[in-house]
């Protein structure tokens, strides 16, 4: 995955910015319309996944073995 950027206010961040120009100026934007907040861009630096899970495939049932 490549990295990222976000831009923080007082919401929560849902914007994946491709480049830090593209938040930067985002941030602006946001900025300029409300007055006195403050907005933070932010980059990815990693990414973290558990990959503890496994699967198991169930057998399929055939008419015949049903107990019924």
């Amino acid at each position: 995955m490549e990295c990222f950027w976000m831009v923080l206010g007082n919401g929560v961040p849902t914007v994946r910015h491709a480049t830090e120009e593209a938040a930067r100026q985002e941030a602006a934007r946001l900025a300029r319309c409300h007055a006195g907040q403050e907005f933070v861009v932010l980059k990815s630096v990693a990414t973290v996944v558990r990959s503890d899970l496994s699967w198991t495939k169930h057998e399929e049932y055939i008419v015949s073995k049903l107990p019924f």
